[in-house]
């Protein structure tokens, strides 16, 4: 793409109807110039290896509901920031601080695999909360760098 992600980025990308995601992002350099936060992931299923570099964006604004594949989602290098991680499973949960569970209502899939590569949580925050949420109530197994 000439121009590279400045010029896709002014472009409308339509992915309402995209269910694989699948390795979308496989091993790109320089991903943060895109802004991932534009794809529609309503209706995404797949997303195993998806984004298998380097970035660090939070994506908790994307809808995963339907999403039941997560696998090598990231690489095991990956600079997703504690921020940006924990931020992106607080936004998938749509995370009521307050009550430290999920909106009512907001359902995501059970028994997902996801890794997030060597990304941390600090423990004890919201976001390691909502964490021990997937993994003890939703019986997601997640693979990341742990707690800090």
């Amino acid at each position: 793409l000439k121009g590279g992600f400045d010029e896709l980025n002014r472009h409308k990308i339509d992915s309402r109807g995209c269910t694989n995601f699948a390795s979308t992002f496989d091993n790109c350099v320089g991903l943060d110039g895109f802004d991932l936060t534009k794809l529609n992931t309503s209706r995404a299923t797949n997303m195993g290896a998806m984004l298998n570099c380097n970035f660090n964006q939070n994506l908790g604004s994307w809808d995963v509901r339907n999403n039941t594949n997560f696998a090598s989602f990231t690489s095991r290098n990956t600079t997703w920031s504690t921020e940006n991680y924990g931020a992106t499973l607080m936004g998938w949960l749509r995370w009521d601080s307050e009550t430290h569970a999920p909106q009512e209502g907001w359902v995501l899939k059970s028994n997902v695999n996801f890794h997030a590569g060597n990304a941390q949580l600090v423990a004890g925050s919201e976001a390691a909360l909502a964490r021990e949420y997937y993994i003890n109530t939703l019986g997601w197994s997640i693979t990341d760098g742990g707690l800090i």
